[in-house]
C-alpha cells in the first residue's frame, strides 16, 4: 500500500543521514521548541552511538525545558561518568542545577576544561573561535563568582574569592559586562563607591558612551535630561498613535550603537540607583521600557528611582504600573511587591496631605 511504501521511504531517508546531520537536525528541532522531534533525531544518533555526549546532552536539554531535573541531572552525571576529561558544558549545565560546593566544583571543572580547549583553539589559529571561547570562560568565572555571593556567602573570604574570580574574568575578557557590573556590585557592599563607579563606568562605555563619559556633571546632567526628553517624546508619540515603533527603535540606537542583554542593563539600571546616579539609571530605565513595556521589575525600579529623585507623582504612576503589571504576568517576587505597596502607601498619604 502507498502508506507503508511512505513510512518506508522516510526510514530510509533518515538512514541515510549522517549522525553529525541528524544531530543538526536535532539542535534546529530545540531551537524551534518542537521538543518531541527533537528527542526522536536525538535517539536515532544514539541507535548509531549509545555514547554519543551531544545527543544525551540535547536529550538533558529538553528535560530542562519540561521541568524534568531529575531526568536531566541523571543524563549530565552519565555524560561525566562516560567521559570526565573532556566536554565542559555537561559541567556548566549541573553547576546551574546544583547548589554550593557542589555547584561550585562543577562550574570550577567546567571552567579547567574551557581553558584547555581554548589552548586548543589558540594553536589553531582561529582568532575568532579563541576570542569567543575566551568570553565564555569570563562567563563562567561571573557564574562561579555568583555561587559565592548566594550560596557560599557565609564561607571565609567569599568576597575576596569573588574579587579574585572577577579579575579572572577580566584577564580572560577585559570587556565583559557581567564581570564589571559584579565588581561594581561588590565593591558597594564593600562601601567603596569610587571603585564600585569606576567598574560600572568602564562597563556603561561599552554599550552607552554618553553615560559613562563624566562623573555626573552639569553637562552630563544636561546630557541626560535631552536623552530622557528624546525617550519621552517617542513616548507620546507611540500614545498618539502617530509613533512607529521603528522611530523608537532608531532613537534608542542613536544613543546606544549596541545594547548588552536586556537583564544586564536592568542590573545596570540598580547599581546606577545604589550609587545614587538617579539621572542616568532613568535614561537606561526609559530605553528599557521603550523596548518592552510589559517588565514588572523595569517600572518598579523607574518608581524607586523617581521616588528618591522626589518627583512624587511621576514615581506614583510608576510603581502603580509595577503593581499592575505584577499580578498580571504572575510575578513572584514578594519582597518586591511589598516594597511597591509600601512606596504607594508612602506616596498616596502624601497626595492626600
Amino acid at each position: 500500500s502507498s502508506s507503508s511504501s511512505s513510512s518506508f521511504k522516510t526510514t530510509t531517508t533518515a538512514a541515510t543521514y549522517t549522525p553529525d546531520q541528524l544531530l543538526d537536525q536535532a539542535q534546529k528541532t530545540f531551537e524551534t521548541m518542537q521538543y518531541d522531534l527533537c528527542l526522536k533525531f536525538c535517539e536515532r544518533v544514539l541507535q548509531n552511538n549509545s555514547q554519543h555526549e551531544g545527543a544525551m546532552e540535547l536529550i538533558a536539554l529538553v528535560h530542562l525545558q519540561r521541568e524534568e531535573m531529575d531526568e536531566a541531572r541523571h543524563i549530565f552525571e552519565t555524560c561525566i561518568d562516560q567521559n570526565p576529561e573532556r566536554g565542559a558544558s555537561k559541567y556548566m549545565y549541573l553547576g546551574q542545577m546544583s547548589f554550593g560546593e557542589e555547584a561550585a566544583n562543577h562550574i570550577g571543572k567546567g571552567i579547567e576544561l574551557l581553558a584547555q580547549e581554548l589552548e586548543q583553539l589558540a594553536e589553531e589559529g582561529n582568532e575568532e573561535d579563541v576570542i569567543d571561547m575566551q568570553a565564555n570562560i569570563a562567563g563562567a568565572f561571573c557564574s562561579l563568582a555568583e555561587v559565592y555571593l548566594t550560596d557560599l556567602c557565609e564561607v571565609e573570604d567569599a568576597q575576596d574569592t569573588c574579587l579574585m574570580l572577577m579579575q579572572k574574568a577580566l584577564e580572560y575578557d577585559e570587556n565583559n559586562i557581567q564581570a564589571l557590573q559584579t565588581l561594581a556590585s561588590i565593591h558597594i557592599s564593600m562601601n567603596e563607591r569610587e571603585k564600585a563607579q569606576e567598574y560600572l563606568h568602564r562597563s556603561l562605555e561599552l554599550w552607552w558612551p554618553a553615560g559613562s563619559d563624566n562623573n555626573g556633571d552639569e553637562e552630563g546632567n544636561e546630557k541626560e535630561e535631552e536623552e530622557r526628553e528624546t525617550m519621552d517624546e517617542e513616548d507620546d508619540e507611540e500614545e498618539d498613535g502617530n509613533g512607529e515603533n521603528g522611530e523608537q527603535k532608531e532613537a534608542i540606537e542613536a544613543i546606544v550603537p549596541f545594547a548588552p542583554p536586556y537583564e544586564a542593563r536592568i542590573n545596570a539600571a540598580k547599581l546606577l540607583i545604589e550609587l545614587e546616579d538617579y539621572d542616568r539609571s532613568l535614561v537606561v530605565l526609559d530605553m528599557l521600557i521603550a523596548e518592552d513595556d510589559t517588565i514588572t521589575q523595569v517600572w518598579y525600579l523607574q518608581g524607586w528611582a523617581l521616588y528618591l529623585k522626589k518627583d512624587g507623582a511621576s514615581s506614583l504612576e510608576s510603581l502603580q504600573r509595577a503593581k499592575l503589571l505584577y499580578i498580571q504576568n504572575e510575578v513572584e517576587r514578594p519582597d518586591m511587591l511589598e516594597h511597591i505597596d509600601e512606596l504607594l502607601r508612602i506616596l498616596q498619604q502624601q497626595e492626600k496631605e
